[in-house]
């Protein structure tokens, strides 16, 4: 079986005896329970050793039945059973499973004098701390005016002077009437608090003054860093061009040396050649021609030995270029 609440009736005021709480039992068919069928019923209430039982009104048949709260009980939550009495003595319990929970809200009859006049007190300074908050913003709409209209300027600020010297005096029977009514209440507001708070506003713009200049720094950092790595992805490049060029320089090299080597052979061997043409009376007109290349060939040596040695100082100059 199941309770079901009619109509949010289960939270009340506490002490409020008067008002009703309705309820439907239903059947675990989830059908409304026929009421009437039992013997009596009774409502039981109660929390934590406290409990109020009453005998319910049956509104109909249909499972309604209704009570009200005239135990006295404080306020609080409850919970509620509903306790049916069938011809043999046996009982039946709503709801079978879960709870079924009234609410007693506290009403003004529970209230402590204590909190009452603390109450009164807190809202007697809320109200003329909210007067005083009124009038000074009057005063700063007016001062505000009179900076946009400067024709007017001499007549609204003696106007400001005099609701501040109303501030003022509006303060001052605030903090009488803090003294007066507030005996439970210590309230500091003093100059040192304001300057801490003053002092934190400075320095959290400050700080984000700081932040944005960092900020700025790091983005300027950021920019030379991507410049330099630009320019170190060129200086590599540029290096692996040079040690291209300088494998092609040596390898050049290798081979004007190779074929300055031959050469030199060669001529060593028209040396000889003429050597034995001298010798030989009969030859006379082999020997000149022999005599003219060998000067041809002494001639192609001398400009390949030049290109050498030029080529070894440019490949000098690219190892050990200068700064």
């Amino acid at each position: 079986m199941k309770i079901e609440v009619i109509d949010s009736t289960n939270i009340l005021r506490s002490l409020d005896s008067a008002s009703d709480v309705r309820l439907k039992i239903h059947d675990f068919d989830n059908t409304p329970l026929d009421l009437t069928q039992f013997t009596s019923v009774e409502v039981k209430v109660g929390r934590e050793g406290t409990f109020y039982t009453t005998a319910p009104t049956i509104t109909d048949a249909e499972g309604d039945l209704s009570f009200d709260m005239s135990g006295d009980l404080p306020h609080g939550e409850y919970i509620v059973e509903v306790h049916l009495i069938e011809a043999s003595g046996k009982v039946r319990i709503a709801p079978s499973t879960g709870e079924t929970k009234i609410t007693l809200t506290k009403s003004l009859d529970e209230l402590d004098p204590a909190e009452e006049v603390e109450l009164i007190a807190v809202q007697e300074v809320l109200d003329t701390v909210q007067t005083t908050v009124t009038i000074a913003d009057e005063a700063v709409n007016i001062a505000t005016s009179s900076v946009a209209d400067s024709a007017n300027a001499l007549t609204t600020s003696l106007s400001a002077k005099n609701i501040s010297e109303n501030a003022e005096t509006i303060a001052n029977n605030t903090a009488d009437s803090l003294t007066t009514h507030t005996s439970n209440t210590t309230v500091h507001i003093t100059a040192a608090a304001r300057t801490k708070w003053n002092n934190a506003s400075d320095q959290s713009v400050t700080n984000a003054t700081n932040i944005s200049t960092l900020q700025s720094e790091m983005d300027t950092a950021q920019s030379n860093i991507g410049t330099l790595q630009t320019d170190l992805d060129t200086a590599e490049t540029n290096i692996s061009n040079l040690q291209t060029s300088m494998g092609t320089a040596e390898s050049n090299i290798a081979t004007l040396q190779t074929n300055l080597s031959a050469a030199q052979t060669n001529i060593i061997n028209l040396q000889t050649a003429v050597t034995n043409l001298t010798n030989d009376k009969a030859n006379a007109s082999d020997l000149s021609t022999l005599s003219d290349t060998v000067a041809s060939i002494n001639s192609t040596l001398s400009t390949l030995q030049s290109t050498v040695s030029d080529l070894e100082s440019r490949v000098a100059a690219l190892e050990n270029p200068t700064p």
